[in-house]
């Protein structure tokens, strides 16, 4: 068993001990609004057009609903048969996490490609989630581990004594989906100086302004060596990472804030390294320099830009997780 697993059993193990019946209901994947598999599984599905996934998400899983899980629950209290024993629960489907995934997107009429890896360790997975989803790495990397290891049910025996008409996956599915749909959007804090959402316009405004400013290098730029192999290929690779990153930023993710502060911090230093011939007299990014106004004012255009840039994506990147972490969908 995971860490995670484990330390689930040690609980029932621990409440037992007391002496007082415990009856322990040990669940799959429990599929409700605020819970962390499914928001991992929701975040993932809307927020990727394509996963890079490790060999982890064929491993089987018996998903039940958070409404299944409560029945069970409050009718244990009422049959005395339960008490005292361990039951494992689950849903009438028995799926892959790949296949949840799947299921879900066809849920949303989406499309997903899922190419499998076998390098992506649990480690660098959790910090992939925390990027991409509201579930920081912390809790991420637990669950993941978890997800490693078949989790269907075994001894059904609990049908038995309570017989439920359990849901289905999509069922459940979508009964989480219109609970989330139905949370309040959180607004700006007391506390906040700046709010989330304003940063986000303006990290999503400028991006393409700074990519703009980032190409009248092409067509304002009278120096030879800005028209070389390594300088176009280098701008080829810091214009993609702008579109990415404003497709990431445009589904709130910390992914896109992220990557947007690294192309935007590159940029600052690429236009003050090159702006430094005025203290300087000297070329650092050129052998020689052609002092050319144009060139100058779009250095300092850039600048600017770029400075607006890293203080949203700061900002956004630090305030997310208060505007998901409570339950609260992200509308997109």
């Amino acid at each position: 068993l995971s860490r995670h697993m484990q330390s689930r059993k040690n609980v029932g193990k621990i409440l037992a001990s007391t002496g007082i019946p415990v009856t322990e209901l040990q669940a799959s994947i429990i599929i409700g609004a605020e819970g962390s598999s499914y928001t991992m599984l929701r975040y993932l599905v809307e927020r990727l057009p394509f996963m890079i996934c490790p060999k982890w998400i064929k491993s089987l899983a018996q998903p039940i609903s958070v409404a299944d899980v409560v029945a069970y629950l409050a009718k244990c209290a009422k049959y005395h048969k339960t008490t005292g024993q361990i039951f494992e629960i689950g849903g009438p489907d028995i799926l892959s996490y790949e296949e949840l995934m799947r299921t879900y997107a066809k849920y949303l009429g989406k499309n997903i490609k899922i190419i499998q890896i076998p390098i992506l360790t649990t480690r660098l997975s959790a910090y992939w989630v925390d990027l991409v989803t509201p579930v920081k790495a912390s809790l991420a990397r637990p669950l993941v581990e978890s997800l490693v290891h078949n989790t269907t049910v075994s001894d059904n025996s609990i049908t038995k004594i309570i017989p439920l008409k359990l849901q289905t996956v999509t069922k459940a599915i979508e009964s989480a989906t219109k609970e989330m749909s139905q949370k309040n959007q959180i607004e700006k804090s007391d506390s906040e100086k700046t709010n989330y959402f304003t940063n986000q316009r303006v990290l999503i405004t400028l991006l393409p302004i700074l990519g703009l400013i980032g190409t009248s290098h092409y067509w304002t730029d009278m120096r030879p060596e800005m028209y070389n192999m390594a300088w176009t290929l280098v701008s080829i690779v810091w214009l993609v990472g702008i579109v990415f990153a404003v497709r990431f930023a445009h589904v709130r993710t910390r992914l896109g804030y992220l990557l947007a502060g690294l192309l935007s911090w590159m940029a600052f230093g690429f236009w003050i390294f090159d702006s430094a011939y005025c203290t300087l007299d000297l070329s650092i990014v050129c052998k020689e320099y052609i002092t050319n106004t144009t060139t100058m004012i779009r250095n300092i255009i850039g600048i600017a830009t770029a400075t607006a840039c890293v203080a949203a994506s700061h900002n956004a990147f630090h305030k997310i997780h208060h505007y998901q972490y409570k339950g609260t969908p992200i509308r997109t």
